[in-house]
């Protein structure tokens, strides 16, 4: 049997350090035989676009998408999308630290979770059921990967259905997101995109999983949070609006898991 190829989508919009510890990270902990790195760049400073033509230059299996303006999160990941050769697309945040053995196991789990439309890691920051408590102080990857490993040994192969998966981490096969038609570009800026995603998974009659046994850290919020408050209240009220019209629903609010 062919092993898969499977296409990892990092959008960058300046905050290079948090691209260069990412991909880093992708590099040291990824023992999957075929996968190439598409990073999709909203218009960064040049500095920033400097050091991803470095990063083309030194990995062959890594390409890089210059937007000629911030398209925001949606566009962008569709891009990186169509561009993608993978039979499977793992759309993941700039702002993460990856763990070893992470891409083998969250495709395990979608492939072996017969009604699996799309699986996600659990980690330290977000706002649903996938955040868990961490014992380390400082995320290098070298703390991570030893959270991740024991993780990994005490929760191996355990999962759980989740309503939404929040899109800094998770897997889905490109022919599901082809024929779905991506992600729903009227979201604009960002906010409601992973809702959304959702629901049509579900319309396909398939359901979302986080796989207990794969941790991701996430700094969370990287790019969002140099935005005013102020914008951000205004961006997450339209497209709530946007989420609720769409789907004659009214939205629910995430919840973490019971301490």
């Amino acid at each position: 049997m062919r092993t898969p190829m499977i296409s990892i989508i990092v959008l960058s919009h300046n905050n290079w350090h948090y691209t260069e510890t990412c991909i880093k990270s992708i590099y040291q902990n990824t023992r999957f035989p075929e996968f190439e790195i598409i990073i999709v760049d909203n218009a960064s400073d040049q500095e920033t676009r400097n050091s991803l033509g470095q990063l083309t230059a030194a990995h062959d299996n890594l390409s890089v998408i210059f937007n000629p303006k911030n398209y925001g999160f949606a566009k962008a990941n569709n891009l990186g999308a169509k561009q993608a050769k993978g039979d499977y697309l793992v759309f993941l945040n700039n702002d993460t630290i990856v763990s070893e053995g992470w891409l083998g196991r969250l495709l395990s789990h979608l492939q072996n979770i017969p009604d699996a439309g799309m699986v996600g890691p659990v980690t330290n920051a977000i706002g649903n059921e996938a955040k868990i408590a961490v014992d380390y102080s400082e995320p290098t990857i070298e703390a991570v990967n030893q959270f991740a490993n024991y993780r990994a040994e005490h929760f191996s192969g355990q999962y759980f259905k989740i309503r939404n998966l929040a899109l800094y981490c998770c897997i889905i096969s490109k022919e599901l997101f082809d024929r779905i038609g991506g992600l729903d570009e009227r979201y604009k800026i960002g906010m409601f995109e992973d809702d959304d995603l959702a629901m049509v998974i579900l319309q396909e009659g398939l359901f979302l999983y986080c796989a207990e046994d794969v941790f991701i850290h996430h700094f969370h919020g990287a790019s969002f949070n140099k935005l005013s408050l102020l914008k951000r209240i205004v961006i997450f009220h339209i497209n709530k609006y946007k989420f609720e019209r769409k789907w004659r629903t009214k939205w629910i609010i995430h919840q973490n898991r019971p301490s």
